[in-house]
């Protein structure tokens, strides 16, 4: 079942790739699901976001104070070595002077030999560390230094206040900001509903387990998964695609959405989001602050 949908038909098909790990390919009524098992292992990926606030329109970060300390690498991961896409590297730190406090927008700029570049926080403080998923080919693992990373504790990229649904699309590494959203969300009880896409369901689903997992146990409310390499080759914004009044009794007149991915796709989102809910709706969303964009 994919969130509140009847299971019209389904079919399963498991593939065992090695190591323990089983996957299996569930279509519920159109809609492909990745099942997974496997032996428990760290997961995570993603590249550096920009905040951007609100939809199409010219925008302006808010001010974002910067917090210095020192940190240094915790764990450090491929997460899809086999993928064939782009390579994903997983990156913790834990501060070394103390517990440090951010909330879901928050990012760190990691001052590199290329530059400063700016990443997405996927972790709250209450996991105990500051997650990054950032693309293998930019990898700042080796300019980390206690002097190098600076913590951006406040960030314009978050759920806007309330307890209205919320609607949150991403792709990849785009996860990464809409992750601490959707931490926050569940604690508070707030509906959700994400649409999120990756390459290859077999390759590069690792960052689906969590999500399948909050699904099954009731914390978010809808779930579709999307593969644009899979057996139906969709990707985000085609899951809007004769759904119209399922999204627009979704959001009403006061859900909020983040949309959390490459400017491709963002584009791609908007005009899903105007063709179905209509120009009104997501440009008072957007004036509002209800609407807003992360495009890494």
């Amino acid at each position: 079942m994919i969130g509140n949908l009847a299971m019209t038909s389904w079919e399963i098909e498991l593939l065992r790739i090695g190591a323990g790990i089983v996957v299996g390919l569930m279509v519920v009524g159109g809609v492909t699901r990745l099942v997974r098992r496997r032996p428990a292992v760290v997961t995570g990926v993603a590249p550096p976001p920009v905040v951007v606030v609100a939809a199409p329109a010219p925008v302006v970060a808010p001010p974002r104070p910067a917090v210095a300390g020192g940190w240094r690498i915790a764990a450090r991961e491929v997460v899809n070595a086999d993928s064939r896409a782009d390579k994903l590297v997983q990156i913790d730190l834990e501060p070394l002077d103390g517990a440090a406090h951010w909330r879901a927008g928050a990012s760190v700029e990691i001052a590199t030999a290329q530059g400063s570049r700016t990443y997405a926080i996927a972790s709250l403080p209450s996991e105990g560390h500051v997650r990054l998923w950032v693309p293998a080919e930019e990898d700042p693992s080796a300019a980390i230094t206690p002097s190098t990373v600076r913590l951006v504790a406040e960030g314009g990229f978050r759920a806007p206040d309330g307890d209205a649904p919320l609607l949150m699309v991403g792709a990849g590494a785009g996860l990464a900001a809409l992750r601490p959203n959707l931490l926050e969300a569940r604690a508070h009880g707030r509906k959700c509903w994400l649409i999120y896409g990756e390459h290859n369901p077999v390759t590069d689903g690792a960052l689906c387990d969590e999500l399948i997992a909050w699904q099954d146990d009731g914390s978010l409310a809808r779930l579709d998964l999307t593969f644009y390499a899979g057996a139906d080759g969709r990707r985000v914004e085609d899951v809007f695609v004769g759904r119209t009044l399922e999204f627009k009794a979704w959001l009403g007149d006061a859900g909020g959405v983040l949309v959390s991915g490459t400017p491709d796709m963002a584009i791609a989102v908007d005009a899903a989001l105007r063709r179905h809910l209509g120009d009104v709706w997501v440009d008072a969303a957007i004036a509002s602050g209800r609407y807003r964009r992360d495009v890494i």
